[in-house]
């Protein structure tokens, strides 16, 4: 940012709590997924095709404002925006970087609640699913 000229500004102290956030959620992701790959062969090749679905589903480079408002689908309205943020977790992570570092603004509390609430569900799954399958690990090896 410095050599670009961008501005740093107060909302930037969030960034911990966001690193934190996505942190807790990997680890839980990578818990479940380490244990679930010693008993299948096959979820290693299948992560592989779910992340990059998921960095296609994810929007990085466009702001989630220019996907259409509600969509009309079988005769059923859906808010694209809403459901962007709720199946995808990392829509809204990266939205809060988008926030804090292009936009200088804080994101709001109920983003916050809702993403910790996710990850922190992820987390203890993932714990769960590790520690009941561990003891076995040398085993399936």
């Amino acid at each position: 940012m410095l050599l670009v000229g961008a501005p740093i500004r107060p909302a930037m102290l969030f960034l911990p709590v966001s690193y934190l956030i996505i942190g807790v959620f990997t680890l839980g992701v990578a818990l479940g997924l380490s244990a679930m790959a010693v008993y299948f062969d096959d979820v290693s090749q299948m992560y592989q095709v779910a992340t990059v679905g998921l960095m296609y589903m994810t929007p990085i480079i466009y702001p989630i404002d220019i996907l259409p408002h509600s969509r009309n689908v079988l005769g059923i309205t859906l808010d694209i925006h809403r459901w962007t943020r709720i199946l995808n977790p990392m829509a809204s992570l990266v939205a809060a970087y988008r926030d804090v570092l292009y936009y200088g603004r804080l994101v709001g509390l109920d983003f916050l609640a809702r993403t910790a609430i996710t990850s922190l569900i992820v987390l203890v799954v993932g714990y769960a699913v590790f520690f009941k399958f561990s003891p076995r690990f040398g085993e399936q090896v």
